[in-house]
């Protein structure tokens, strides 16, 4: 057995890329957390160097809490793309405009991908409802039944006058 020097360059490499991914991972459940506790400024510290789309998602949510609505569209429209959560992203954007029109198309777009079995897909429709300054209780309540008739007995806080 030879020695190569790559390999261990490459073990290397590929320890720290998955310790960054890691990292990143907790910092956007962390954020999550410090968005609900309401503390904004810990949530942006942690997702501020982060470059995903999930992360752009949660800074999409924080400058939207925070009626900072172009700031907002311009993380959603970061975290927007082809898979469901990037068209529940690109709704999002729509919505925060006052685009209600586009944002149900996208939306509707995310239920159909998933069959409207994805849980989480569901329940990010019904929080951007919630959530949003376009106050729409019939939507929201709507993706609820959706997730109650899949089986999957969720209460969406963000859904519940």
């Amino acid at each position: 057995m030879s020695f190569k020097p790559w390999k261990s360059l490459l073990l290397t490499a590929v320890t720290l890329g998955a310790g960054a991914t890691a990292a990143t991972a907790q910092d956007v459940a962390a954020a999550q957390k410090a968005i609900e506790l309401e503390r904004y400024n810990e949530a942006r510290g942690l997702l501020r160097n982060a470059s995903t789309p999930e992360a752009n998602f949660e800074l999409g949510r924080l400058y939207q809490m925070r009626d900072l609505d172009d700031s907002a569209a311009i993380y959603f429209n970061k975290a927007a793309g082809a898979t469901p959560f990037g068209q529940v992203a690109a709704g999002r954007a729509a919505l925060v405009k006052g685009q209600t029109d586009a944002a149900a198309t996208s939306f509707d777009a995310a239920a159909k991908a998933t069959k409207n079995k994805d849980a989480k897909v569901l329940t990010m429709i019904a929080q951007a409802y919630g959530e949003s300054d376009v106050k729409n209780i019939d939507k929201a309540l709507t993706v609820r039944a959706c997730l109650q008739g899949a089986g999957r007995n969720v209460l969406l806080r963000w859904a519940v006058p």
